[in-house]
C-alpha cells in the first residue's frame, strides 16, 4: 500500500494496530519512498507507485499454525483500516500473498503499465506459462478472470468511492 503522507491519522494506526500485533513476529513497517526511485518515470518500469512519499508494508508472520486465524485477521484488519488512510491507494505485489490473481489488486499495482505489461506477456508468454507469482495475464484472460482491458481501474475513482 502506497501513502502519500504519514500524518497524525496513519501515525495512530500504525502504533495502535502495531501494539495490539497477534505475534511478535508479524511486522510493520513505513519505507520512505522518494530519492532513485522517484527518478525513474512510472511508465519505464513495472513498478506503478514510483511517486508516492511511502510504502506501508503490514508483514504477517508467526510461527504457530494455531494462530493462523488470529494472524490472518489482524492483517486483514489493518490492510482494510490502512486502505482508508487519506492518500492511500495501489498496492505492491510482492507485499501480497492472497489477491494477486484479482483484477482489482493486479490493476491497483501496476496502474497505468497493465496495458503494456499485457502486451509484454502476450508476446512472450501467452500461455501463461510463469503464473505462478504476481501475474499479468494474457491479453485473452485467465480462466475466472477478465481480460486484460477490461482490468483497468480508475484508482482516483475507486479512492473517491471509499472516503
Amino acid at each position: 500500500l502506497y501513502l502519500d503522507d504519514v500524518g497524525d491519522e496513519a501515525i495512530d494506526l500504525i502504533v495502535g494496530m502495531s501494539m495490539d500485533r497477534p505475534h511478535p513476529m508479524t511486522l510493520v513497517h513505513v519505507p520512505l519512498m522518494g530519492g532513485a526511485t522517484n527518478r525513474v518515470a512510472t511508465t519505464d518500469s513495472a513498478f506503478g507507485e514510483r511517486d508516492a512519499a511511502f510504502m506501508l508494508s503490514i508483514d504477517g508472520n508467526w510461527a504457530e499454525a494455531g494462530t493462523d486465524e488470529t494472524g490472518v485477521a489482524w492483517v486483514r484488519a489493518m490492510v482494510d483500516r490502512a486502505r482508508r488512510l487519506p492518500g492511500a491507494r495501489g498496492t505492491y505485489l510482492n507485499f501480497n500473498s492472497e489477491a494477486v490473481a484479482d483484477d482489482e489488486t493486479r490493476a491497483a499495482a501496476f496502474g497505468a503499465n497493465l496495458a503494456r505489461l499485457t502486451a509484454v506477456k502476450d508476446r512472450y508468454d501467452p500461455g501463461n506459462r510463469f503464473r505462478l507469482n504476481a501475474n499479468v495475464a494474457p491479453s485473452g484472460g485467465l480462466p475466472g478472470q477478465r481480460p486484460a482491458a477490461e482490468q483497468v481501474v480508475d484508482l482516483a475513482e475507486r479512492a473517491r468511492q471509499r472516503t
